[in-house]
């Protein structure tokens, strides 16, 4: 919805709607609202105020206002409907404009107000400040606001913004062998399709780092790694689009055996996801000197676990001996080699981690 825009019809206060349309980036929106023809006419000085939630805008205690006021406050709207369009949910309190000749003022939800000497650097912490306060816009968005001067021009804050968005939205190219990181910030776990190999960690400020590589299938592809938040598995809360290169080695499976994933090194904390009915995944186990080992999954999929040694015989297996319907394998072993394969129990599909302990 657009921001109302300040009328005046037979002495009565009009609505109507104004703003710029949707952009193709956040700069064309703000150069739109930056060519908006700035008036000559006489501002009165007059303190603006625009109500979110009841979409009023007028002077403060009804005071008059001239045609100067009226443009500046429509440009500080214009900027309201461009974070209205990056997901910014209506401010709690007010929003206050004010022009004093070639000075600017803007005051956003009861904090204290800011006087500019340029139009340009008014909107841009206007659009600077209600990103940052937001509570709904992406998390990447919000930290590129913070990052701003808030001196910073209308054009160089919007170009950050669409940076972060060009980032987001472009996939990742992964060649053979190659590692990238990738920050999900609104996300507890994070987990690939079978393409690609996932190891995660906790991030600095929140959220979580996920260190991706291609495995040795699904090469030449789109691929994906989603993030999950505690609570929510069965539905990503963010993902980024990942294309490997072709160049690796491919595995065949017929239609009657299931997917096998070439076996990578159980590591504790590593995380996966089964993505389709039947598939396996496998992690080698070397075991230099005899001991105990300990594997446990988490994560909200129904996996069950076998553990075999290297000439075919099982030497542990367990469904649902975890919290949940995690499972929690135990074992004795001596020195050898050994592969821990992992499948859903009932043909499903779903991410998981795993925690490894060995003695």
């Amino acid at each position: 919805m657009r921001a109302a825009s300040l009328l005046l019809a037979g002495g009565m206060l009009v609505l109507a709607m104004v703003g710029p349309a949707p952009a193709a980036t956040i700069r064309e929106g703000a150069a739109a609202v930056l060519e908006r023809a700035e008036s000559r006419e006489t501002a009165l000085g007059t303190l603006i105020f625009y109500d979110p939630e009841a979409d009023l805008a007028g002077g403060e205690g009804g005071q008059p206002y001239g045609a100067g006021d009226r443009e500046w406050a429509e440009s500080c709207l214009a900027i309201y409907d461009l974070y209205r369009q990056l997901g910014g949910e209506k401010p709690d309190g007010r929003l206050h404009f004010r022009r004093d000749g070639g000075r600017f003022f803007i005051a956003v939800s009861g904090a204290p107000g800011r006087w500019f000497d340029s139009r340009d650097a008014a909107l841009s912490d206007l659009l600077r400040l209600l990103l940052i306060r937001s509570g709904t816009v992406a998390e990447s968005l919000t930290s590129a606001a913070r990052s701003a001067s808030p001196n910073a021009s209308l054009a160089a804050l919007s170009s950050a913004l669409d940076r972060v968005l060009l980032d987001e939205i472009s996939p990742v190219i992964l060649s053979p062998g190659e590692v990238r990181t990738l920050q999900f910030d609104d996300a507890d776990i994070a987990v690939g399709t079978k393409g690609l190999k996932v190891r995660t960690d906790s991030g600095e400020s929140g959220g979580v780092s996920a260190a991706v590589s291609p495995a040795s299938i699904g090469t030449g592809s789109r691929q994906f790694v989603l993030g999950f938040r505690e609570g929510r598995y069965f539905r990503p809360v963010s993902e980024r689009e990942v294309t490997v290169r072709d160049g690796m080695a491919r595995e065949a499976a017929t239609a009657d055996e299931p997917v096998q994933t070439a076996a990578v090194p159980l590591q504790d904390g590593v995380t996966a996801a089964i993505a389709s009915s039947g598939e396996i995944m496998r992690y080698t186990v070397p075991v230099s000197e005899g001991g105990q080992i300990s594997v446990t999954s988490t994560g909200p999929s129904d996996v069950e676990a076998v553990l075999w040694a290297s000439d075919g015989t099982v030497v542990a297996r367990d469904d649902d001996g975890g919290d949940g319907y995690n499972f929690a394998l135990e074992a004795d072993l001596e020195a050898g080699s050994y592969t821990l394969e992992v499948r859903h129990c009932c043909a499903g599909t779903g991410p998981f981690g795993l925690t490894v302990s060995q003695q």
